[in-house]
């Protein structure tokens, strides 16, 4: 794992907020190293709000989902980080389900379940080092939808 310290502080830009520097640096250091190997001080650093440098370094990585990720290091379920990232991969199920609904979905709520978890598990799997999980996962999705429609109500109202 890269040292802390070998991040170099976001340069400002006109327009923006100490406070918005802060959480995109936040964010950025917890999905690199994790939630409990960031301190405060470090994400200081790193936003430059405590004191500013004309270099931004950010190499390319691949970060995950940090709500996964918070779960994986908070594996407690009463944990409150554990719950609060348990809430919002809940709340991205919820927004599945209405997408699934609004499409007309036979079964919305099972269809989102499927989704959400094929989601996370090509996640997982691009973090693993799968290059190709996006387009394994896209075929998969096919089959999910295809399932789903063969097992839709019949249209009524067409006088048929």
């Amino acid at each position: 794992m890269e040292e802390l310290a070998e991040t170099r502080p976001m340069p400002a830009h006109r327009g923006s907020e100490a406070r918005e520097r802060l959480v995109a640096s936040a964010y950025e250091l917890f999905s690199r190293h994790g939630v409990q190997a960031v301190g405060v001080e470090a994400i200081h650093q790193r936003s430059g709000v405590a004191r500013q440098v004309d270099e931004w370094f950010r190499p390319p990585s691949f970060e995950g989902c940090s709500f996964i990720n918070v779960m994986l290091e908070h594996p407690d379920g009463g944990h409150a980080l554990h719950r609060a990232a348990a809430g919002q991969l809940a709340a991205i199920q919820e927004f599945l389900a209405e997408l699934a609904f609004d499409a007309g979905s036979a079964d919305p709520d099972g269809l989102a379940r499927e989704w959400h978890i094929l989601m996370k598990g090509s996640i997982v799997a691009a973090g693993e080092g799968d290059l190709d999980a996006a387009r394994r996962a896209q075929r998969i999705a096919a089959l999910l939808l295809a399932h789903d429609e063969r097992h839709r109500a019949p249209e009524l109202g067409d006088g048929r």
